[in-house]
């Protein structure tokens, strides 16, 4: 992982248990809690978050390609 940084996008779909649930909220309420604090001269960098956590639909399996 690289500390310096400023863009990530990304999408991922898998399976969970509790736990990980738990850790998941936990991690994206601390990311809303460091991009809630006010302005200061220590923190001079505007970023932006955005995220949907939200039960995936059960579907089969993808098909495999013809041809």
């Amino acid at each position: 992982m690289r500390p310096g940084r400023q863009l990530w996008a990304a999408r991922n779909k898998d399976w969970v248990n509790h736990a990980e649930l738990a850790e998941a909220n936990a991690l994206l309420e601390r990311l809303c809690e460091l991009l809630s604090r006010p302005r200061d001269p220590s923190r001079d960098r505007p970023m932006s978050l955005a995220f949907v956590l939200a039960p995936a639909a059960v579907r089969g399996r993808r098909r495999v390609p013809r041809g």
